[in-house]
């Protein structure tokens, strides 16, 4: 009787608990119960994070596409890398930001010194290449990109407690107050404004025994792609610095093109054999 009346009432079933009812617009979907819009939004999220890689898959394999054409007689693996394209500005009101934040944390890192560093950094570090091919590589692949993956670092430069707590261990910091002039003695003049505080023309402004757990060990997409390249053997590779992580729906751009010979039984001391290769924006 109850799914009768409901029908002749014009009641359709929800899509997610598949209970009926009575709706007051053509297009609702969903019965009212807040379990079964939650469950929908995470669908759509997943569903628009889906349709997001597929797009960026597309653009991958675009501009694959052009660079072999550039370079149709090398038959190397190409590495799409993503590319950093913004302006340097001058940062005096950042460093007053980054002050207040990195006191705060110093004091309270030094508040806290002798606890080790928790699962994320633990993670972080396990991620980190270990052979010399692949860190060699890396560093060229990152001075194509220019920093792509900084520009989250805001004012506080993805530093953490734990990363505060080791530089004053091992650099014998015992005040917050050094600690903060410490890193500001490092702060570029210019610095890239949608990017990390020390993000500036020359790249990080920090000396690597300064910079987070999350900068020394993380791995984007495409550093992964490129180790794994190497650890399938390749003799070279050609790196491509693209707009493949841009979210505007403008064509693919390439910005660089650069050719990475690699010896397969010995590391030169001199680091990789180097070439640039031809790329039009």
């Amino acid at each position: 009787m109850r799914v009768s009346l409901l029908t002749s009432l014009r009641a359709r079933r929800c899509q997610i608990c598949g209970t009926h009812y009575l709706y007051a617009a053509p297009t609702e979907e969903l019965c009212g119960e807040a379990i079964c819009r939650q469950v929908q939004q995470e669908r759509n999220a997943d569903a628009h994070a889906k349709e997001r890689a597929r797009k960026r898959e597309e653009r991958r394999c675009t501009l694959r596409a052009q660079a072999a054409a550039t370079l149709p007689g090398l038959k190397l693996p190409i590495v799409i890398l993503p590319r950093f394209e913004e302006s340097l500005a001058g940062n005096a009101d950042r460093r007053d930001a980054f002050r207040e934040v990195i006191a705060r944390k110093s004091c309270d890192a030094l508040a806290a010194t002798g606890e080790e560093a928790g699962p994320k950094e633990a993670l972080l570090a396990d991620q980190a290449p270990c052979d010399p091919w692949s860190t060699l590589v890396l560093a060229e692949a990152c001075g194509e990109c220019r920093g792509w993956c900084c520009r989250n670092g805001g004012n506080y430069a993805y530093l953490q407690e734990s990363d505060l707590r080791r530089v004053a261990a091992e650099q014998g910091i015992t005040t917050w107050e050094e600690m903060v002039e410490r890193y500001l003695s490092f702060v570029p003049d210019a610095t890239y404004q949608d990017s990390c505080i020390f993000h500036g023309r020359a790249g990080c402004g920090l000396p690597r025994s300064l910079r987070s757990e999350t900068c020394t060990s993380f791995l984007c997409e495409a550093a992964f792609s490129l180790c794994e390249t190497i650890r399938r053997g390749a003799t070279g590779l050609i790196l491509v610095s693209t707009s493949i992580n841009e979210e505007s729906e403008n064509e693919p751009v390439i910005y660089s093109m650069a050719i990475v010979s690699l010896e397969p039984d010995a590391v030169p001391a001199s680091g990789l054999n180097h070439a640039e290769a031809p790329a039009g924006r």
